[in-house]
């Protein structure tokens, strides 16, 4: 008899499976306004960023793109917290383009953006919910073995797309 709780680890390992495919990773920005001429962090931007599956010469926003994207999509829509809080969550929509780091060949990757946001008083100072669901999220990602950071490293299989 399936329970919740092994659906639940199996729609996890599912995810773990599809960050693995990409070489999924992600990043935290502060996500910054002008208030009163000066700038303030009024939340987070959570980045994933996901490999593209694709021989070299496929053009930005291709269905590999695509299937990335609905990958890094996936993985959000799981680690957003479920109850209403004081903080707001949005996915932001597919930029059809792929990002390359310069110094990392055919290491072509496809960003998914998630704001972190108050849902009042939208120029106030990041608080401690806004803390609190960044963790949260962070904890999930690692679940997932997502790593976090800002360097890009060759592809999962070692070897560069052909």
């Amino acid at each position: 008899m399936e329970t919740l709780e092994n659906r639940t680890e199996d729609h996890a390992a599912h995810l773990r499976q599809l960050a693995a495919r990409h070489g999924a990773r992600f990043e935290v920005l502060p996500e910054m306004q002008v208030v009163n001429h000066g700038v303030i962090k009024v939340g987070f931007e959570l980045q994933l960023w996901g490999l593209h599956e694709h021989p070299k010469g496929v053009m930005p926003g291709c269905q590999e793109c695509v299937k990335t994207y609905a990958a890094l999509k996936e993985i959000a829509a799981w680690i957003l917290p479920k109850e209403e809080r004081p903080s707001w969550y949005e996915i932001q929509g597919f930029d059809r383009a792929l990002h390359m780091d310069p110094d990392v060949k055919d290491r072509d990757e496809v960003l998914l953006e998630v704001k972190i946001l108050h849902r009042h008083d939208f120029f106030a100072p990041i608080d401690e919910c806004e803390e609190r669901c960044l963790r949260e999220m962070r904890q999930r990602l690692g679940r997932l073995g997502m790593r976090e950071g800002m360097r890009r490293l060759a592809p999962p299989s070692g070897k560069a797309h052909e």
